[in-house]
């Protein structure tokens, strides 16, 4: 006696939000390959053919975004009493005084629910902090300053070799370190001489330590001098150009009226 045995086959589904191949044929094992409309995604798990029908139902799942309780720092969310974000929706996270939102330094910001099912950033608020002021030019005493501040905290400060603090202590604000630079650059500006030129390029400004050389118009004296950039952004051994006396002359056969 033989027993024939019909062949395993499964029909491509019908999927709300998504899309297959109608005209396909799977055969048992074989595996369904469908997509979803933006805003949802597939299923979890591998939906494979059977000989009891498809292993798992293919279906699209939404994509959403949870808000959950506001945390410490939220003054109020809008549209408010919303918990579940479609993508592509928004919401405004609002802090109170002395937060901002999460990674942002804004104390305000619309936050959109991405495709991934995930927010753009963290809708939370967190504390106002200040980073230590890394690449301002201070000096010291770096080593042995935490690494971040919080809101109102002060530091005494020292700045680099060719740099001068704007005061002797920084304090965290809102808006980053105040003053702002907390060092600015030590320059002369360049000189104003009278009856004098400068010897080459002249520049607006000159670093610390530069030097450059101020040569008198004729008649006047010294003829030429070098002057240096100071600490305190003045030019050391500067001098004034000074009209040469004039000296006792003769003419041939003629008179001299002084």
């Amino acid at each position: 006696m033989c027993i024939f045995l019909a062949e395993i086959k499964c029909l491509p589904p019908e999927i709300l939000h998504g899309f297959t191949n109608p005209d396909q044929e799977y055969k048992e094992n074989n595996i369904l390959q469908y997509r979803c409309e933006r805003g949802y995604n597939p299923r979890s798990g591998t939906p494979r053919c059977t000989k009891y029908g498809w292993s798992i139902k293919p279906e699209c799942e939404e994509i959403i975004c949870l808000l959950g309780s506001p945390t410490n720092g939220v003054v109020s969310t809008n549209p408010r009493g919303k918990n579940i974000f479609k993508v592509g929706e928004h919401v405004e996270i609002i802090c109170s005084r002395h937060y901002w939102v999460f990674g942002t330094k804004q104390e305000s910001r619309k936050i959109e629910c991405q495709e991934n099912g995930k927010w753009e950033v963290r809708p939370v608020c967190e504390e106002i902090t200040c980073e230590y002021p890394h690449g301002q030019h201070l000096s010291h005493p770096q080593p042995y300053y935490r690494h971040v501040y919080k809101l109102r905290d002060s530091i005494r400060y020292y700045c680099e070799h060719g740099y001068q603090r704007k005061a002797t202590t920084a304090t965290c604000t809102e808006n980053g370190w105040e003053p702002k630079p907390l060092c600015t650059e030590i320059t002369c500006q360049k000189p104003e001489i009278a009856h004098g030129e400068v010897v080459g390029m002249l520049k607006d400004t000159y670093k610390l330590n530069a030097q450059i050389e101020i040569q008198c118009d004729h008649r006047y004296k010294p003829e030429k001098f070098t002057v240096t950039c100071t600490q305190n952004g003045e030019w050391d051994k500067m001098e004034n150009c000074k009209l040469k006396p004039c000296g006792e002359t003769s003419v041939q056969n003629g008179f001299i009226y002084e």
